[in-house]
């Protein structure tokens, strides 16, 4: 997950060295949608496709095309629980 990925990059200002910080940690690396690339910049984690938390964007290759096409494997799960629900969901891009 990206979000797992900002607070080490408050430790580096590389991005692979944070990336391979995650790998280490997490047993993985975050990918990027649509085969993407992340960038830091400014001090923030941004998308060339999806841009920043800030100034979010759609790539014009997703404004044309129904989201939903775009998936390969979608599973959601509900369940309720004592304390609440609990929500698990699969998304697999083509």
């Amino acid at each position: 997950m990206a979000t797992r990925l900002y607070p080490l990059m408050l430790l580096t200002d590389d991005l692979d060295a944070a990336l391979d910080m995650h790998q280490l940690w997490y047993g993985n690396k975050p990918l990027h949608p649509l085969s993407g690339n992340w960038v830091w910049q400014a001090k923030q984690l941004q998308s060339p496709l999806f841009g920043n938390p800030q100034d979010p964007k759609l790539p014009i290759k997703m404004q044309d095309d129904d989201l939903f096409s775009l998936l390969k494997i979608l599973d959601i799960g509900l369940r309720f629980e004592n304390e609440g629900a609990r929500i698990k969901l699969m998304l697999q891009i083509k």
